[in-house]
């Protein structure tokens, strides 16, 4: 009875000695895959902490990429689209998207915004990369595919705003390839999207409404310069704002309405920021009784407007130093294009 016993005592702690071992084991590869992990994130380096001769190769091509650009000419760099290039065998894609780059970077000055170089990552892994400072604090959403890869945000001025240029370079040993490229509106009058929306929550929170909204327009134009690659740490914020913003217009204003304080009931049915000269200013659009081409009435009927206009949408008077109006004698649908006069 004892030896059956102390048989199976043993065999008790020959198992347990196992399920140390495994333990063991599993501690050691997750504290070697968090050491391996916390190698990617010390990895990546910005600007100049980036060797000189990967920045040179790599600002070599965003050259080669941006003269295409401007030139128009696809053909020129197509061979430095990777296979994972969205549309690399749709030619007519390719064509109409640096058709409609070209006009946005053709003169214009550009600077770099972040560059930053990604070594040995896991293939086929997703990773967020903080970035920006301040109100421009955003993320990077980068799937990783190559061993090294190599990131460049590039700015360009274009009249009174900025355009993005995000390139995605991947190498994995036999060259840098394009990845990835897009454009869009990161700056509006020297403003980002967060700005944007700071200004817009300042002119809720006093009630102005109408410059609340069309800050937030503004906002919305900006917020998105790289698709889903680049998001504002904010922008769960900003989308949130929106809905209460809305919900405040919607419930203030049912448009179209009548302005009850001026004598001939013109009916509001569009609020909009309207650019002149680089600068964005409220336009009023107004449906009247009144025949446009009746001009003493409907200038007598504008001046009624503009004495209530405060009254009717606080601030916009405060924070605007123009406003536009469009009278109307009907409300255009669609695309079509209808007969107006305009008073400022």
């Amino acid at each position: 009875m004892a030896k059956k016993y102390l048989h199976y005592s043993v065999k008790c702690f020959v198992f347990r000695r196992k399920g140390i071992i495994i333990i063991l084991y599993l501690f050691l590869l997750m504290f070697f895959t968090n050491c391996k992990q916390s190698k990617i994130q010390e990895s990546k380096l910005r600007g100049k902490e980036i060797p000189a001769t990967i920045s040179a190769i790599v600002e070599a091509l965003d050259q080669k990429i941006i003269k295409a650009l401007r030139e128009n000419d696809p053909d020129h760099v197509v061979h430095l689209f990777s296979e994972q290039f969205p549309g690399k065998t749709n030619q007519a894609r390719i064509d109409s998207n640096f058709m409609e780059a070209t006009r946005y970077v053709r003169n214009a000055d550009f600077n770099y915004m972040e560059q930053i170089y990604i070594k040995n990552p896991y293939k086929r892994s997703y990773d967020t990369i903080p970035a920006g400072k301040e109100n421009s604090k955003f993320i990077l959403h980068n799937h990783y595919s190559n061993k090294e890869m190599f990131i460049s945000l590039i700015r360009f001025n274009y009249f009174y705003d900025e355009i993005l240029l995000t390139l995605i370079y991947g190498n994995d040993g036999d060259g840098w390839k394009l990845n990835f490229m897009n454009f869009g509106i990161i700056n509006i009058l020297g403003k980002n999207a967060v700005e944007y929306y700071n200004m817009a929550e300042n002119f809720y929170e006093k009630g102005h409404l109408i410059d609340a909204s069309n800050a937030l327009y503004l906002c919305m134009q900006c917020i998105a310069p790289s698709k889903l690659f680049f998001q504002y740490r904010k922008e769960e914020e900003i989308h949130a704002f929106n809905k209460i913003l809305a919900s405040a217009i919607n419930s203030e204003y049912k448009l179209p309405f009548t302005v009850k304080q001026v004598s001939s009931g013109p009916k509001v049915f569009n609020v909009y920021p309207y650019k002149v000269n680089g600068k964005y200013y409220p336009m009023i659009r107004y449906l009247t009784d009144i025949k446009l081409w009746n001009f003493d009435e409907l200038k007598e009927e504008n001046n009624e407007i503009q004495d209530v206009i405060e009254e009717v949408f606080p601030g916009i008077t405060k924070n605007n130093d123009l406003i536009y109006y469009r009278a109307m004698n009907e409300i255009p649908e669609g695309d079509k294009k209808v007969m107006h006069y305009g008073f400022i």
